[in-house]
């Protein structure tokens, strides 16, 4: 389980360190492809989570659901897809939304 990093005394929360790099898109990445979602999922570099879904109208549309992502069932969205699991033409953001549901929500 992920815990939010504490800024050491000497170090000002801005200076890139080790802890604080670990809570950016790397551990998600990581997460994402120790299951193979890489195979399924169109490229991405940018990773947005949440505890809710997101709005209808935000553009995002359901790739993945009820997976285990260490621990976490989540449902995982992306920006450049449509309803189908279609690339979208001329979309590039290359962004994933993972919605982090409860334990055991989709059981």
């Amino acid at each position: 389980m992920l815990e939010r990093a504490t800024p050491q005394p000497n170090k000002p929360p801005t200076e890139p360190t080790e802890e604080i790099f670990l809570f950016g898109v790397k551990p998600w990445v990581d997460a994402l492809r120790k299951i193979g979602a890489e195979k399924i999922l169109p490229p991405f570099n940018d990773v947005i989570t949440g505890n809710a879904a997101p709005a209808a109208a935000s553009g995002y549309n359901l790739v993945l659901s009820n997976i285990n992502l260490d621990g976490r069932i989540c449902d995982i969205y992306h920006l450049d897809v449509d309803e189908n699991g279609q690339k979208v033409e001329k979309r590039n953001y290359r962004r994933v939304y993972i919605h982090l549901k409860s334990a055991n929500e989709g059981h």
